[in-house]
């Protein structure tokens, strides 16, 4: 079932919110895990990343205002934790995993500006030049690569 999206718009969906819907809130937990951190900040930003993507994907599917606000919500909760990960987990890790961390926690609000851009854009009307293929490759390689990739091997490293 489509709906009144085009084929590509819902493949390109399904795999991006496997980084949204699932790598982030592993990181996330395993970034709480390492700090130990039980605090309403953390707690709130882990809950925001948990239920994010469904609210973008109602906003997506239904209202444009919602899927402004989701995407904001988001965007700040995700910046939130790229900061919790550079000042509180790279610190206390080994080199190279430090430095993988690093890479996915400066990648991914990156990212989610560009998502918010693309938000406002769809909801306002006006082209912000964020057109699906450049989406594709600034917001998805960056996912993909800067955030998803960096951020599994560099927890990965944690494992002994």
């Amino acid at each position: 079932m489509t709906l009144w999206f085009d084929r590509v718009i819902i493949r390109l969906t399904a795999v991006h919110f496997h980084y949204a819907g699932f790598v982030l809130p592993v990181a996330a937990g395993l970034t709480g895990r390492h700090l130990g951190d039980r605090s309403r900040g953390f707690r709130t930003v882990a809950g925001v990343i948990l239920v994010g993507p469904a609210l973008i994907a109602v906003g997506i599917a239904f209202s444009p205002l919602v899927e402004v606000v989701a995407v904001s919500l988001f965007t700040v909760a995700v910046a939130a934790f790229g900061v919790v990960v550079l000042r509180r987990v790279v610190p206390t890790c080994p080199q190279l995993q430090g430095l993988l961390l690093g890479i996915s926690a400066v990648a991914l609000p990156i990212s989610m500006a560009l998502a918010l851009g693309y938000g406002v854009s769809t909801f306002t009307g006006r082209s912000l030049g964020l057109t699906i293929s450049t989406m594709v490759a600034l917001h998805g390689s960056l996912n993909a690569f800067g955030f998803g990739l960096c951020a599994t091997l560099g927890w990965r490293l944690s494992v002994q």
